[in-house]
């Protein structure tokens, strides 16, 4: 799962209990929207009621800023995916659940905790029949390498007993944050300064910073995500500050050019009229006739 659909996990504060029911009322809202985002926020809404209420306004927030109903779309597919991965043998799947499910409401949730409570349901599992091991190792092993909120949203999700929330990656420290300008910044001088080439790079970075570790992942987005809502040029001159090598000059302040140009203009006319016999007599329509040819050989003269 790439990194923005880790978020949509992460940020949503539910009761890992309530895991299933928060996805299938996303899918079901999905579902009846036809790919139309107004339809789905307001669907979700409705669902939600107020069990979920706040979750439903902290999803949306999310997705509204990161491509809204494709990410929605992008999210749906993963958990199908996943969920039938873990499913593929009904029958056996679920008695894996109902006799070992429940002696996960002891993981702790971290890395060797998932080793060791993994390992014990395989055997566990493997005592009572090797299809039903197989089963379990189908469900668990391709979760293996997927970061740990990800595993405790899933897990609860497929109706194991999870008593820690997901939550997102601890704050880094500096050597994290410098490690994702030392890895990363090169690339970024492709970057050509448009909103859309923002969203790309931005979002490319998470993903290959998350594939390092959830560390550098967490580093990347403190970093990136207070940009989304800056000006192009404070956001050119901030990526630039954090050390990624951005190739792009600073857009310059309209207004302060169009300020500039016309103090231009008016030097020139006022050394025009110096040159023009009567210039004290001219009518208002040939001073604006005068300025408008003295406006046009300076910006061709600018365009040279």
């Amino acid at each position: 799962m790439e990194a923005r659909l880790l978020n949509t996990v992460a940020i949503v504060d539910i009761d890992p209990s309530q895991a299933e029911e928060w996805f299938e009322l996303v899918k079901g809202a999905y579902g009846a929207s036809n790919d139309d985002w107004d339809a789905f926020s307001e669907r979700l809404r409705a669902a939600a009621g107020s069990a979920f209420g706040t979750a439903a306004e902290e999803f949306l927030r999310y997705a509204a800023d990161h491509d809204k109903i494709e990410l929605i779309s992008s999210l749906v597919a993963d958990v199908r995916e996943l969920s039938s991965a873990a499913t593929g043998d009904g029958v056996l799947w679920d008695a894996v659940v109902q006799q070992f499910g429940k002696e996960w409401a002891g993981w702790d949730g971290s890395e060797a905790g998932w080793a060791e409570f993994r390992d014990w349901t395989y055997t566990a599992a493997n005592a009572q029949d090797p299809e039903m091991y197989a089963a379990a190792y189908d469900a668990l092993h391709p979760l293996d390498e997927r970061p740990l909120a990800e595993r405790i949203s899933t897990l609860a999700g497929l109706g194991f007993t999870i008593n820690v929330k997901p939550t997102a990656p601890a704050r880094p420290s500096g050597s994290q944050g410098d490690a994702v300008a030392q890895q990363f910044c090169k690339e970024w001088a492709g970057w050509d300064g448009s909103e859309t080439g923002w969203a790309e790079f931005r979002d490319w970075t998470y993903t290959a910073a998350n594939t390092q570790s959830p560390e550098m992942y967490a580093a990347a987005y403190e970093k990136l995500n207070p940009l989304n809502g800056l000006a192009p040029a404070e956001r050119i001159a901030k990526l630039a500050e954090l050390g990624l090598a951005v190739d792009v000059p600073v857009p310059a302040d309209p207004a302060a050019e169009s300020a500039a140009l016309a103090e231009v203009i008016e030097e020139a006319m006022a050394e025009a009229l110096k040159e023009v016999p009567g210039s004290e007599v001219l009518t208002a329509e040939e001073v604006a006739e005068i300025r408008a040819a003295i406006a046009e050989e300076i910006a061709y003269e600018a365009a040279l």
